[in-house]
């Protein structure tokens, strides 16, 4: 029953005062690799997250202003609307002269070509604003995820046992996931022997 203590990432590694057969406790520090490169990753994360927060506040505050907005050109297409056909009834009865009903729906038709276009802008920034949030919660995890990792860069023993293996240098560079140490727990281990027949009484 082995364990094995691989590094968590690729970068300067110390042996920390342990030799091959020393034995170890459960979380006891075997050996320590430098954080710096995870630190930096983390800062320029940390920037991005800071970036994609304000992007959302922004286009959170434009849904807001641009949904109060579309409300008003809604409210002033029906208004149209009702003068075109207004228009229509008074042309019908020779009370309006027929460019007046022309006039009267064109500018139905533009509010109605504004409205359709402000609800696109809308739908826009909504989906948008949806993909700042997806991006906002994978770059939180990713900040968690290093902050385990800038943690664990002091590497430790998960179970009690003896060092049967041990990286070569007391100071050197281990890529990620290469073994640093081996540990075996003494009691839980077997042995097996070739013994001549003449010898086993």
């Amino acid at each position: 029953a082995t364990e094995s203590v691989t590094a968590i990432t690729s970068a300067k590694i110390e042996i920390l005062g342990l030799q091959l057969g020393d034995t170890v406790t459960e979380g006891q520090h075997i050996a320590k690799q430098d954080p710096t490169k995870l630190v930096l990753k983390r800062v320029v994360l940390q920037a991005q997250l800071t970036e994609t927060n304000l992007k959302h506040d922004d286009i959170t505050a434009e849904i807001e202003s641009e949904s109060a907005l579309l409300q008003i050109i809604e409210q002033r297409t029906a208004l149209l609307d009702r003068k075109a056909a207004r228009a229509r009834d008074l042309v019908a009865n020779n009370a309006l002269p027929i460019d007046a009903v022309e006039t009267a729906l064109n500018n139905s038709l533009i509010a109605r070509q504004n409205l359709l276009v402000q609800k696109s802008d809308l739908a826009r920034k909504r989906a948008q604003l949806a993909i700042a949030a997806v991006t906002r919660d994978r770059l939180r995890a990713q900040i968690k995820q290093l902050d385990a990792d800038i943690t664990d860069s002091t590497l430790r023993a998960r179970s009690n046992g003896q060092i049967i293996y041990l990286f070569n240098d007391k100071r050197g560079f281990a890529r990620e996931g290469d073994v640093i140490a081996r540990i075996l727990d003494p009691s839980v281990f077997e042995v097996e022997v070739e013994v001549p027949v003449n010898q086993l009484a």
